[in-house]
């Protein structure tokens, strides 16, 4: 048990004994007005359950509970022979009686029988040795009989009600720590789920990068490697020079591609970095496309708000705008790009345009953006692109709601005005 829980259990019965107890005893008092003989049995009573009940109640260990109640049926006994008036004293044992023996049914009963027999003896036993007292024979009986069996009864339907409603509250705690348990494998699955997901995504986006220059990389070492072992075989000066103009030149392909990866790894590296949490939507797009500009010499007009955004839909900017100005440096030939991002309504819209080749006819795969195009569906979003034509450049569109997803009205609805022909296709 609980220290807090444990403290409130001694407390609760230790205030239960003494305040039953004192106003038993105030009532005995006012009734007979004088101490007489009870007042030694019932201090008696009082040290026995400091002294040992005490301590079965906050164990409730079966020899200590044992004991207890041998020792209290006995000091019941000797207060009821005592003062008739003391046999409600009972109470104040059967309640602990149920508490020490529960979820043992059959045992507190048994405990609760021997509680009121004896008080009932001890009254028949009070009844003769008191003749003053002028019990008539349907006094005795109600008191030594008809009494007990009712305080019997009425103790051990209270005793089973209460085991209910502990065995219910136990089923409910129970419950609770399912649901708490059940929850947190939800998230820590959904967790793995994410890990998973951009696993696959990093897979793809190295299949797609830094696997292909690789491979393309080791045909031309291999080109370079014949070229170089047929150089010295040659007759002629004639002869020879072409061919260690053919080594030149797939020299300077295998450095072009070397380039190349390093670009296209730097990207992955950038596009999976964390975004700032301490710097704002307009912050982070300034950083972004200056270096692009800086590294490809193609200029970027831009247009953003300086609001701020839920930070889903921040981090879906940000890694759309990544992923298109990767596909212009690779793909769009453009000298010019546009970006723009605005409010409208309760959704946030960014565009980004290039003035480049556009998209190849019937390109409805690769260039990296079905990962982004689930990326943006999952953050409750919705993306598309459109080129208009050759030589006309490419539009990404990114809509994204201003509130967190799951909250306030959706940016999405089944029939959204949005193109979706395109869903899958980056410029």
């Amino acid at each position: 048990m609980d220290n807090e829980p444990r403290g409130r259990v001694r407390w609760g019965w230790d205030m239960f004994v003494i305040a039953y107890v004192l106003v038993l005893g105030l009532n005995v008092w006012a009734t007979e007005s004088a101490f007489g003989g009870w007042l030694a049995p019932l201090a008696g009573f009082v040290l026995w359950y400091l002294a040992v009940g005490h301590r079965a109640l906050m164990t409730r260990d079966a020899r200590w509970g044992t004991i207890y109640l041998i020792g209290a049926i006995v000091l019941l006994s000797w207060c009821v022979m005592s003062n008739q008036w003391l046999s409600p004293l009972q109470g104040a044992v059967v309640p602990a009686v149920w508490w020490l023996y529960l979820p043992n049914r059959r045992r507190a009963t048994a405990a609760t029988l021997a509680v009121c027999g004896a008080a009932a003896v001890a009254l028949a036993v009070y009844g003769h040795d008191n003749p003053a007292a002028g019990w008539s024979t349907t006094k005795t009986l109600v008191y030594t009989l008809v009494v007990p069996l009712i305080l019997i009864a009425a103790s051990v339907l209270a005793g089973i009600w209460a085991d209910e409603l502990l065995r219910w509250g136990q089923a409910r705690a129970s419950l609770v720590g399912d649901l708490r348990e059940t929850e947190e494998q939800r998230i820590v699955l959904e967790r793995e789920t994410a890990v998973v997901e951009e696993r696959l995504r990093m897979s793809r986006e190295i299949h797609d990068t830094v696997s292909q220059d690789i491979s393309g990389l080791r045909l031309l070492v291999e080109r370079a490697r014949r070229q170089a072992e047929d150089c010295p075989y040659q007759r002629g000066e004639g002869d020879k020079v072409p061919r260690l103009g053919l080594l030149q030149e797939t020299l300077e392909m295998i450095s072009t591609a070397i380039e190349t990866m390093l670009t296209d790894t730097r990207e992955l590296i950038s596009a999976t970095a964390p975004t700032p949490s301490g710097s704002s939507l307009r912050d982070a797009v300034e950083r972004i496309t200056y270096r692009f500009t800086r590294e490809t010499g193609i200029d970027i007009h831009t247009d953003t708000i300086d609001g701020c955004l839920a930070r889903e839909s921040e981090v879906v900017f940000i890694r759309c705008l990544q992923e298109g100005l990767s596909n212009i440096r690779k793909h769009s030939q453009a000298s010019q790009a546009w970006l723009a991002i605005k409010l409208k309504g309760e959704s946030a819209i960014m565009t980004l345009s290039d003035n480049g080749c556009g998209l190849p006819v019937r390109a409805t795969n690769g260039f990296g953006l079905p990962g982004m195009t689930d990326r943006v569906s999952q953050a409750g979003g919705v993306f598309d692109v459109t080129s208009p034509g050759h030589h006309q450049g490419v539009t990404i569109h990114v809509r994204m709601p201003i509130a967190p997803h799951g909250q306030g009205t959706s940016a999405v609805d089944s029939n959204s005005q949005w193109s979706r022909h395109n869903l899958g296709v980056e410029g």
